[in-house]
């Protein structure tokens, strides 16, 4: 069995210098450094987290510039921002203050920035997603993303996603006794009428089993994502599914 090693990017911010890394498309920041950046301390910042429900703390092995390989402990970029948003800025010391407000205000679309603009776009699309909390704000800044990349990306089958193939992602599969994928599927269309203000076109699934099914790809992903989340809050999975 074999561990992946994951290239130590040392993205430069004002002053300051966070260590991070992507992968699987997903950006996590190490965490050690981090606190120190903004003066608080390493280990009690560590068992902070470890009380959170939301903290999402890993270990990935990283290689740096100077081709050095070590574990590092890492937190996603969502935990980042959700541990940034419980720090009270009138509570830490003076001189680390301005730190911590740079960092809660622009460290996210820093990174973002630096990660997202070494990807192809169907990877910028599947990683802005996978960074996505569920406000307007930020899902507005993903549509307009993925509108600014034109309305000429083909709608082929190669680049299509197929609701079964995005609910196994998810951890659930439908069946003929319970066929959730039709149920979300009314969901995402809803959505889509909702946010795109248009009905999704019908067209061939990759399956060619339908000729005139509703098709989705890559650039409506946040979409399905919106959908999803409305989805769960409405059905009791557990119930509905046979894995």
């Amino acid at each position: 069995m074999t561990t992946d090693i994951v290239k130590l990017e040392y993205v430069q911010f004002k002053n300051y210098q966070i260590q991070a890394v992507m992968k699987d498309e997903k950006i996590y920041v190490v965490f050690k450094p981090l606190t120190r950046q903004i003066g608080l301390g390493h280990a009690s910042q560590t068992q902070v987290l470890k009380k959170k429900s939301w903290a999402s703390v890993t270990t990935i092995v990283t290689v740096a510039h100077n081709g050095s390989i070590q574990p590092m402990d890492c937190i996603s970029l969502r935990t980042m921002v959700m541990w940034l948003a419980n720090i009270d800025e009138n509570r830490v010391a003076p001189h680390v203050k301005q730190a911590v407000v740079d960092f809660q205000c622009e460290a996210a679309d820093v990174l973002e920035a630096y990660f997202l603009g070494k990807l192809d776009n169907e990877q910028v699309s599947i990683a802005l997603v996978n960074q996505a909390e569920d406000t307007p704000e930020h899902w507005a800044r993903v549509k307009e993303f993925i509108k600014a990349l034109g309305k000429d990306y083909p709608r082929t089958t190669v680049n299509q996603i197929i609701l079964t193939d995005f609910l196994k992602e998810k951890g659930y599969f439908s069946t003929k006794k319970n066929p959730i994928h039709l149920w979300f599927g009314d969901y995402v269309i809803e959505e889509y009428e909702l946010v795109m203000k248009k009905t999704p076109k019908k067209g061939i699934r990759k399956s060619k089993k339908v000729n005139n099914a509703r098709t989705y790809t890559w650039r409506d992903r946040w979409v399905l994502e919106r959908a999803w989340i409305k989805f769960q809050g409405h059905f009791s999975l557990k119930r509905a599914i046979c894995k």
